[in-house]
């Protein structure tokens, strides 16, 4: 049930309310006006039981916050008592804030609620409705994990085709190596090549656990400013090394994400070591974070690494983001790909725009963070 279906039920309640009491307001016969009276109890007496058989928690709130009714649901969902209490302390309660997601709160027993909220027509308060998606959450990340593993099947056959390459490489230059006769400054050049073909085979293997891994084990709040500060820091060796000019333009700087920090750092720096290649030197890289609001009302917090190298050919442009594709000799074709996975790890998406010749621009865009007390107080103020 949505908030629009809310608004529907609430302005359905009003009308009927609007239609009662019009008609008790003309009805001068008192036959009339029992059988208007009557009328009045049924319906009263229908939403009631409507109510109380509603599988999702309803909760009704003064304009003080404090519970005037709730349903059964709602009580099994947040313990007793609730008539009479102040909803904020409900919330200290049997919410438990550091699980929250910015989507779905955690209460304390473990469980994960959906949280939508409607004012009250006519009157300050609001109406909370609370769905218990514990179970549906279970059944959407094994769903996830079971299309991780389809993927994997076909990605083990690739990537030992990959690995043949390098591997074949590394053989090559390994023999000379074992020959005590070689000579140094040959010695030396197959030993840097034998390193980078090792080096490009454990990159396989790292982006390939990173992508076949999908959910980021430690998760918690992640303040976008502490972001953007530890890339920009973790990047600067390659400024420094390749003379391009990194900005970073933070309007975001107070709100935060869910989700692991380790894991969102990689992400935005393969994003700009991506920029890095497709500029070269003396190239433009700017990093953006900023508020955005999708056409749900849902708050979200869009980070951007925006380059001027080659950009991306229109050919290009719809097998960029899968699995093993690259345009470079000595790309792995997971980069992006461990990107994409990190985003909907995080519930979150991947997108891009690009004009070839022009540069690139690729935008995380991830939920918002906001305890259920946040989420409530500022339903509250709307």
């Amino acid at each position: 049930m949505h908030r629009a279906e809310l608004s529907d039920r609430d302005w359905q309640l009003d009308s009927d309310k609007l239609h009662l009491t019009t008609d008790l307001s003309h009805s001068r016969h008192p036959q009339e006006l029992d059988q208007q009276t009557q009328k009045a109890t049924r319906i009263a007496s229908r939403m009631t039981r409507l109510l109380a058989v509603l599988p999702a928690g309803v909760v009704v709130l003064d304009g003080e916050g404090l519970v005037l009714e709730c349903n059964a649901a709602a009580i099994s969902l947040l313990g007793e008592p609730l008539a009479g209490e102040k909803w904020l302390e409900i919330i200290s309660r049997a919410f438990q804030p550091k699980s929250d997601d910015g989507h779905d709160v955690s209460l304390t027993d473990g469980r994960l609620v959906n949280i939508l909220t409607s004012p009250l027509d006519g009157e300050p308060g609001q109406l909370v409705l609370l769905n218990d998606v514990t179970e549906t959450r279970q059944l959407q990340s094994k769903v996830s994990h079971l299309q991780r593993l389809s993927v994997m099947g076909e990605m083990a056959a690739r990537l030992a085709h990959q690995i043949r390459t390098p591997l074949s490489s590394a053989l090559l230059y390994l023999a000379p190596l074992l020959k005590q006769n070689t000579d140094k400054a040959l010695q030396h050049r197959f030993a840097k090549r034998l390193h980078a073909s090792i080096s490009h085979m454990e990159r396989l293997v790292k982006d390939m656990l990173a992508f076949s891994r999908g959910d980021m084990a430690a998760t918690s709040p992640v303040a976008v400013n502490d972001l953007l500060v530890a890339v920009e820091q973790q990047f600067s060796t390659h400024v420094d090394a390749d003379n391009f000019n990194l900005a970073v333009e933070n309007s975001a700087k107070n709100s935060f994400v869910y989700g692991c920090e380790e894991a969102l750092a990689s992400a935005l720096n393969n994003l700009l070591d991506n920029a890095r290649l497709a500029c070269g030197n003396e190239g433009e890289i700017t990093i953006y974070a900023e508020y955005f609001q999708e056409e749900n009302g849902s708050d979200c917090i869009e980070i951007s690494v925006e380059d001027n190298g080659v950009g991306i050919p229109e050919s290009d442009k719809e097998k960029i983001l899968q699995p093993f594709y690259t345009t470079r000799s000595s790309g792995t074709g997971l980069g992006l790909a461990v990107v994409q996975s990190i985003a909907k790890a995080h519930k979150g998406v991947l997108w891009f725009e690009s004009d070839e010749g022009e540069g690139s621009t690729f935008s995380l865009r991830l939920p918002m963070y906001e305890s259920a007390s946040q989420f409530v107080l500022k339903a509250q103020k709307k």
